[in-house]
């Protein structure tokens, strides 16, 4: 479970052993804090407090940032006032002591304790506004912070100081851990946009229309109990598949990152703490939550959705999907994780396929199965009032997505990774967009099917292919391109979401080729942005299969067309990275990546690929 937080004012008072000077945090307290579910409670009976990670003294830290520790929280006692407290021991380092002046100058007056929930009991009484009472819980640090939520306790007042600012809470959504400020009253409210994002979530963004009155249904309890648009979406996946084949596939996305958080993560301290766990700190912290959360162990780490999402979208500002096929030692391309939902985001900047249209569906936990109906029942005019049709019944077969294996291993120096964190970090996010993006993108178009990939657009069964450019192969004309969209059209399938996608030496070539003789219109407009071909939309990735023989050609490619929203990309928990230190020798480490993924085709005749087109 995801820990949560609440803060309060700080509280001086005389230790148990009468240390002059000392301070002690009042940490926690029975007030009831609002919260996007109802309102929390925490109970401090006798044994609602865990304090098993208290034992050795919880850290104290400034903002709840856990590169940034100043000291420990030791003693920690529940007293009569029902309130948790503890005795600060500083550290000596020279921030640490500037922090302790601040303190007892009674500059820093706020301190926050994160902790994680247990046990629960719901009194439902009142159903606007239910009470969550935490039964079972356990404090896992402590901060001092700037703004106080609960009042009540703290530091620079006795267990008996009853004065309490107001207009002051911590709201916490379930999976995102940010403190907010509630304006006084009279003062306008934040922008809260999570009811209208699940408002169109339940409208136009479900991945199947006929989960609407599902949805709808569902609405009120998303809102009254803060559910989120991504647990929102992870529960309509599981209706989706419980109506297929009662199972659930769609496993938890596992805990996210705050903005500050976000910011302290580094791949490279992730590296460092698998090659020396004395080491580990946050980032190896993250990597066990996220185990948890798939239920799945690894040899490695698991990265943050929202630390690979940043890591794709900053590469596609730097190269080309089709350019990315240089990997060196000190480019990292080694670290290539993922988690749950992040592709969707990641891959939009990354992958035409995306663009085009092609469904993802991440966050699976096993084989995810739909039911497509290949014919259907048949009808026809009755001759006279009597007679009747014969009867007909549906023929049905199933999709299946299965996980399929891709693997990535590169070699770093130990050096790079000691004394380059700065420079290394941003080598390495930029190769995790290269070499997974390229080889998932080659897998949607043209996977083999065979030696462990998945099965592309262009080797599926029942794709359209009349476009044909002849022995040797052709340079595409109009009356090609015509042919690909008639081959999906003639198939019952909608115009509205056609697409093109071929290779950049093919668009080139498409460029340059008129349209009809004597006219100044090619094939390929540019001057109509993204929908150069005919008017619709239109792609070029490196990924599509070049350089093919045919005949005596050697220079041929393909141009898909078709509804690419037919086409489905899978992805299996998370992204793996396992290290080796050992098999290359003192100075260098290899790391391999492990991703797992599949294609499917919803319907393939929804596409039609002319497999010899020429750039000549």
């Amino acid at each position: 479970m995801t820990p949560q937080r609440r803060t309060a004012q700080l509280e001086r008072a005389s230790p148990p052993d009468g240390t002059a000077g000392a301070i002690v945090l009042a940490l926690s307290s029975e007030e009831p804090i609002a919260r996007y579910f109802g309102t929390e409670i925490l109970s401090h009976d006798a044994g609602a407090v865990d304090l098993t990670r208290a034992t050795p003294g919880l850290a104290l830290l400034m903002d709840h940032d856990p590169c940034a520790q100043v000291g420990i929280i030791e003693d920690l006692v529940i007293g009569g006032d029902r309130k948790l407290r503890g005795t600060v021991r500083w550290s000596r380092s020279a921030e640490a002591q500037t922090v302790k002046a601040d303190v007892e100058d009674g500059i820093r007056t706020g301190v926050s304790i994160g902790y994680q929930i247990t046990e629960w009991t719901v009194d439902e009484t009142n159903q606007a506004n239910p009470i969550y009472r935490a039964t079972r819980w356990m404090p896992l640090e402590g901060s001092l912070v700037a703004i106080p939520a609960d009042v009540t306790v703290g530091v620079g007042r006795s267990a008996d100081d009853a004065a309490t600012p107001s207009g002051i809470i911590e709201r916490v959504k379930p999976e995102v851990r940010m403190e907010v400020i509630i304006p006084a009253a009279g003062a306008p409210p934040a922008a809260d946009t999570r009811v209208a994002d699940l408002e169109a979530l339940a409208g136009t963004g479900l991945p199947d229309p006929t989960l609407r009155p599902f949805a709808q249904s569902r609405m009120s309890d998303w809102l009254r109990k803060g559910t989120s648009v991504s647990e929102a979406r992870i529960e309509l996946y599981d209706e989706v598949a419980k109506r297929h084949n009662g199972a659930s596939p769609v496993g938890p996305k596992g805990p996210e990152l705050s903005a500050k958080e976000f910011q302290r993560y580094s791949i490279t301290r992730a590296l460092k703490g698998l090659l020396d766990p004395k080491s580990a700190g946050f980032e190896s912290e993250v990597s066990r939550d996220l185990s948890k959360a798939y239920g799945r162990e690894t040899a490695g780490v698991f990265l943050p959705w929202q630390v690979q999402a940043s890591a794709f979208a900053g590469a596609a500002h730097a190269k080309r999907a089709n350019e990315l096929t240089v990997a060196t030692n000190s480019a990292g391309g080694f670290l290539k994780f993922t988690d749950y939902a992040g592709f969707i985001d990641l891959f939009r900047e990354r992958l035409v396929t995306l663009k085009a249209g092609t469904q993802y569906l991440p966050g699976l936990r096993s084989d995810f199965q739909w039911v497509r109906k290949t014919s259907g029942s048949t009808g026809s005019w009755q001759a006279t009032e009597i007679t009747n049709q014969a009867n007909s019944a549906w023929a049905l077969t199933t999709i299946t997505l299965q996980p399929k294996i891709y693997q990535d291993s590169l070699i770093a120096s130990r050096k790079m990774i000691e004394q380059s964190e700065e420079a290394f970090e941003p080598l390495i996010r930029n190769e995790i967009a290269q070499n997974h993006a390229v080889a998932v993108e080659k897998a949607v178009l043209a996977g083999t099917g065979a030696s462990g990939q998945p099965t592309g657009i262009s080797v599926a069964a029942g794709t359209g292919a009349s476009a044909v450019g002849g022995t040797n192969g052709l340079a595409a004309t109009l009356a090609h391109l015509m042919a690909i969209f008639s081959d999906v059209t003639s198939a019952n399938v909608p115009a509205d979401n056609f697409s093109y996608i071929t290779h950049p030496l093919i668009m080139a070539k498409l460029v340059q080729t008129q349209r009809f003789t004597s006219t100044d219109t090619p094939l390929w407009d540019t001057r109509r942005g993204d929908n150069g071909i005919l008017g619709m939309p239109s792609y070029m990735s490196g990924a599509v299969p070049s350089a093919l023989t045919k005949g005596s050609s050697t220079d041929v490619s393909y141009i898909y067309g078709g509804d690419f929203s037919q086409s489905v990309l899978g992805e299996w928990a998370s992204m793996q990275l396992v290290v080796d230190p050992y098999s290359l020798g003192p100075s260098q480490v290899k790391l391999s990546s492990i991703q797992m993924v599949d294609v499917a085709l919803l319907y393939p005749t929804a596409f039609s690929i002319m497999k010899d087109a020429r750039p000549v």
